[in-house]
């Protein structure tokens, strides 16, 4: 669908305004990254039953925050993007968003300039579904509008006017390893049967003569 934002009356004509993008669909949205880095923030997300139940709140750390108590922090990281509108053919700016298991896909490698695709996947089980990121390519920075301020929209969708504590992502890098090939402590049985040689003609012809002195038969069945 078109950027809904596009379309309201009280914005200046060819200009949309900026929100934050959260990615929810596990098709892949591609996006272009317009800093050299990302911030990042402490999150509570509110289930109980009041006015602010089902929205996200900002941690200032726990000596400040009552959601503490109550529920987990979630890291959330926000950076200034444009994402591409296939409707349309054009790139969107808005404030993008980074969760804990996307930030471990950048992490090391994001930088202005690059595309990405970010998709969230469909998962069975209570796990969640994480929003996992792919690296695309990288593009001419010259090209590519100035990074803009990402703190006015956040203030917004906070509630806050100051973020003094601004926080890393607490999960670990993954960890790949090569697996082993050897069949060193492999009971016999577990391993592949070795595949037998393709009978030839002089082999065949010998199981034939043997099958005729066994059964008696003049000629093969």
């Amino acid at each position: 669908m078109p950027d809904p934002r596009a379309s309201r009356p009280d914005h200046p004509a060819g200009s949309v305004r900026l929100e934050v993008y959260r990615v929810k669909s596990p098709v892949p949205t591609l996006v272009r990254t317009l800093s050299d880095e990302y911030i990042g923030i402490g999150t509570h997300f509110v289930k109980e039953r009041t006015r602010e139940k089902g929205r996200s709140r900002y941690c200032p750390g726990k000596e400040e925050c009552t959601y503490c108590r109550t529920s987990p922090v979630q890291w959330k990281g926000y950076f200034p993007a444009e994402v591409y509108e296939k409707e349309s053919s054009t790139w969107i700016p808005w404030v993008f968003e980074l969760t804990e298991a996307s930030e471990v896909d950048v992490r090391g490698k994001f930088g202005r300039g690059q595309c990405w695709f970010f998709a969230r996947e469909k998962r069975a089980g209570r796990g969640g579904n994480p929003v996992v990121a792919r690296f695309g390519k990288q593009l001419d920075c010259e090209l590519l509008r100035p990074a803009f301020e990402v703190w006015p929209v956040l203030r917004t969708v906070y509630g806050v006017q100051t973020f003094d504590l601004l926080i890393a992502n607490p999960t670990p890098d993954r960890v790949f390893l090569p697996p082993s090939t050897d069949t060193e402590g492999v009971p016999s049985a577990w391993l592949p049967k070795t595949p037998t040689e393709p009978a030839t003609v002089a082999s065949q012809e010998e199981w034939r003569k043997a099958r005729q002195e066994l059964n008696g038969f003049a000629k093969m069945p």
